[in-house]
């Protein structure tokens, strides 16, 4: 395969750094589900314990923020999805940090789309859900990324909106080297 340089190898070498995600919509009544492919070509999947949204939620809020140890990166290093579907799991699976602080951030901008109504202080919500539950508040994003991070989200959710039963949106999500980082 070439790029559009000429360069043979550029694409796969692309598509190698990156975890291919697929979100399908369910039938008839069935859950939808979530598959992603590693780098190295394992798959992983599990169905959705509700609609897709949180799953689309994640996937914006760590490529927006750029982040490195939350779940889809740790999905593409090996961690399995079925890993992540049982309580405590954070906990269980010693997950860095920033997992469960994002948590935080995926599970407040969904209440807010449930809701229809935004948070005045995005930040100082996600903050205070996370002192509450003993969780250092996260430093790796701002009021500045909060614009940003709704339009993604809402762009996201328009194309997901138009998916049927059985259809799918897929997207990829960059992985880094271990100990390479965006920052």
């Amino acid at each position: 395969m070439t790029d559009k340089t000429g360069n043979a190898g550029a694409r796969k070498q692309t598509m190698a750094n990156e975890l291919r995600i697929r979100l399908t919509r369910g039938k008839a009544g069935k859950p939808d589900t979530l598959t992603c492919t590693r780098p190295d070509g394992s798959t992983t999947w599990g169905r959705c314990p509700g609609p897709g949204l949180h799953d689309l939620l994640h996937f914006v809020v760590e490529t927006e923020l750029a982040l490195e140890n939350s779940f889809y990166a740790l999905v593409g290093r090996g961690y399995d999805i079925s890993d992540f579907a049982v309580q405590g799991a954070a906990k269980a699976l010693d997950l860095p940090q920033e997992a469960g602080q994002t948590e935080f951030v995926v599970g407040l901008l969904q209440t807010e789309i449930a809701s229809g109504v935004p948070f005045d202080d995005f930040v100082a919500e996600v903050r205070n859900a996370c002192v509450v539950a003993n969780t250092p508040p996260p430093d790796f994003f701002s009021s500045q990324d909060v614009p940003r991070i709704r339009a993604a989200a809402k762009a996201l959710l328009a194309r997901w909106s138009n998916t049927g039963p059985g259809e799918y949106l897929e997207f990829r999500f960059p992985m880094l080297p271990l100990g390479v980082t965006r920052h």
